[in-house]
């Protein structure tokens, strides 16, 4: 293709993307301070804006310039979407509704980074690119069997998905002290308590001849209170 021509091939795009992008042409023409019929050209492609009525038109629609030269099909203007769509092959819509994840909760964009991870997730976009094909190309018999066969191996697979992810973040087992566990603690925190002071001896005597947990904390919230009202004196 000549330079003439690939120059009017891109000029014509521009002028889609403008046609594309506005309902009233004379409010764009207003903007630029040009005659309604010359974005009328452009939009047929016909004419072609300069390069200072590129970034006029780029920042009338809040669109990057690239945008309107098709040179990407994202329309944003912010440089960091720009680049992580350029990074990751996203849409700016999936990169957006990526953002938007994250700002539930944690949880949810941990499970789907394991999502994104497993292995099983290449395997759904290989059959999902199957299907699409086949659809293509549909063969009476042989497609019913091979659509069917697609959509059962889907299944599946995703069901796997869900299996691993739930056993991988599945809640730790509460942990069940036996009694003796509990007695043992007991008898430590009661020999902490007396050498700081928090019970006396008298108090410790009383806890250790028997098994009262609950005087334990009333002896603590006693030593607690009147510690708050000394230091208030």
């Amino acid at each position: 293709m000549s330079d003439d021509n690939r120059s009017k091939l891109v000029w014509k795009k521009i002028g889609m993307q403008i046609n594309s992008l506005i309902d009233k042409q004379k409010a764009l023409a207003d903007h630029l301070g040009v005659k309604p019929n010359v974005v009328s050209y452009w939009c047929k492609g016909e004419r072609t804006p300069n390069t200072e009525q590129i970034i006029k038109i780029a920042e009338y629609f809040n669109v990057s310039t690239d945008y309107l030269l098709c040179r990407t099909k994202e329309k944003t203007t912010d440089i960091t979407i720009q680049a992580i769509c350029a990074y990751t092959g996203l849409s700016e819509e999936a990169i957006k509704r990526l953002n938007l994840l994250k700002g539930t909760d944690t949880f949810s964009c941990d499970l789907f980074s394991q999502f994104l991870l497993d292995w099983g997730l290449s395997h759904i976009l290989y059959l999902v690119q199957e299907k699409i094909n086949l659809k293509a190309n549909p063969e009476e018999r042989q497609f019913i069997k091979q659509n069917d066969l697609i959509d059962y191996s889907i299944s599946k697979t995703i069901t796997e998905i869900v299996t691993r992810l739930t056993e991988k973040n599945k809640p730790a087992p509460e942990i069940v002290h036996s009694e003796t566990d509990k007695r043992n603690n007991y008898s430590t925190l009661t020999i902490q308590l007396l050498s700081k002071g928090i019970i006396t001896e008298e108090q410790y005597q009383e806890l250790t001849d028997e098994y009262n947990p609950e005087k334990m904390n009333e002896y603590i919230k006693e030593y607690v209170v009147n510690n708050i009202a000394n230091n208030e004196q």
